[in-house]
């Protein structure tokens, strides 16, 4: 569960967050990416975390 490293437990969501490199953070406007998971089970979790990690959108969607 390589995506399970990006998940957090914010209440009782959980909630997708991966940082963003230094040299890109100007280019983005931003350190990091949180996303919602609308979920509080962490194996669905899990799952949505990996279709937001491979969205090529990630970083413009905010």
């Amino acid at each position: 569960m390589a995506y399970a490293a990006n998940l957090r437990l914010k209440g009782s969501r959980f909630h997708f967050r991966r940082k963003i490199p230094y040299n890109l953070v100007e280019r983005f406007g931003c350190s990091e990416i949180v996303r919602s998971l609308h979920t509080g089970a962490r194996r669905t979790a899990v799952v949505r975390a990996r279709a937001v990690g491979l969205a090529p959108d990630i970083a413009t969607s905010a």
